[in-house]
This record gives structure tokens, C-alpha cells and sequence, in this order.
């Protein structure tokens, strides 16, 4: 086994924790929340990379990547609900005097987003389906 302390993380995809940004150079802190701990790490590391960080505190930032370490808050290797995990978030989030991002939401904005997109979508395709039985009529 590797001497990291962080190993067995890397071998577990579906981790659930509070994790934080750290943007040394000014000592501020993104904080987040994820159970799916590489997947959003991969991708806070690439929007950093290209400088398309969907913070506009981030973006707007002069910065190189080395600027930037990441770091957990709390890891949970039991279950928590939503909920539970929304209140974490907030508590640490509330910890730090000058935060990144802006007080955490309940949800993710990006899942009423393809929602809404899906009802969309099957709402044309019943039109399309509506259409053409009228046209084959």
C-alpha cells in the first residue's frame, strides 16, 4: 500500500464530503460539497485549468494553477441525507470570513436544470408523435 494518506480515497469514487478550494496567494476558500469526490475534483480542476470557473470571484482571478490546494473539511464514510449534508456545508461555509462562493443552495441548480430540459424535450416529442399520427391519419 502507498505511503499517502490519501490513497485509499483515490480508490474510492463515491466518496461523500465537505471539501474546500484554497486560493493561497489571497488565503480565501471555495467550499463545496460532493458524493462523488474525483468526478468534482476533476472537474474544479479543469475549469481552473482553463479558467472557466463557474465562480465569478474565480474567474474574474489573475491566477496560476499552483495557486490553488485542495482540502476536506469532513469526510463521511456512513450515509447522510441531503439534507444533512446541505447543513454541513452551510456550517463550514459559515466558518470562513470571506468565502469564494456565495451562501450554499439546497439542490443542485444543475439538476432543475436538465429536468427541465428533459420535460422539454418529451413535451416536443409527444408534439412530433401527436403530428405525425395526424399526418399518417
Amino acid at each position: 500500500m502507498s505511503s499517502n494518506k490519501f490513497y485509499w480515497l483515490r480508490k474510492k469514487s463515491e466518496i461523500t464530503c465537505i471539501y474546500y478550494l484554497l486560493h493561497k496567494p489571497s488565503n480565501r476558500k471555495y467550499i463545496g460539497k460532493t458524493r462523488k469526490f474525483q468526478h468534482r475534483i476533476s472537474s474544479h480542476l479543469t475549469m481552473l485549468k482553463n479558467k472557466t470557473h463557474h465562480t465569478k470571484t474565480i474567474k474574474s482571478l489573475d491566477y496560476n494553477l499552483s495557486d490553488w490546494s485542495f482540502g476536506f473539511c469532513e469526510v463521511f464514510l456512513g450515509t447522510l441525507t441531503d439534507e444533512e449534508l446541505f447543513i454541513k456545508e452551510v456550517e463550514y461555509w459559515e466558518k470562513e470570513t470571506n468565502p469564494f462562493n456565495t451562501k450554499p443552495k439546497r439542490g443542485s441548480n444543475r439538476r432543475k436544470t436538465n429536468d427541465k430540459r428533459r420535460v422539454r424535450k418529451n413535451e416536443r416529442n409527444k408534439q412530433k408523435k401527436a403530428t405525425a399520427n395526424k399526418n399518417s391519419v
